[in-house]
């Protein structure tokens, strides 16, 4: 049996790193991670993965947030309280909005032409 392979690939940066956003047909995203989410990121293959029957800006905000979270460095908090999560987000909206939302839109434009 053959490995399925995605409808299209390409690499985004993610912080200091190269990722690959993965686009799957639902059949084979069903296969490969289940059907109980339309993307999943994969912090050890540096990998988003979205299923071309749930394409949306919000999925992919959502599962590039997953991304970019894992840069904040916070493997040192402690119980944290909701002011500190919400000063931490705050301070990386604030300096990586603009980008952020950019990649998001990069992202969607190069993943719907090929739904």
């Amino acid at each position: 049996m053959s490995k399925a392979k995605p409808k299209t690939s390409f690499e985004i940066q993610v912080s200091e790193d190269t990722w690959t956003c993965h686009l799957w047909k639902a059949k084979s995203y069903i296969k490969l991670f289940g059907d109980d989410s339309g993307a999943i990121m994969d912090p050890d293959e540096k990998t988003l993965n979205f299923r071309d029957d749930n394409l949306e800006p919000e999925i992919i905000g959502h599962e590039l947030m997953h991304a970019f979270f894992g840069y904040l460095h916070l493997d040192s908090v402690v119980d944290p309280r909701i002011d500190d999560i919400e000063e931490i987000m705050a301070s990386w909206q604030g300096t990586n909005f603009i980008r952020f939302h950019e990649k998001v839109v990069a992202i969607y434009e190069a993943l719907k032409e090929f739904t």
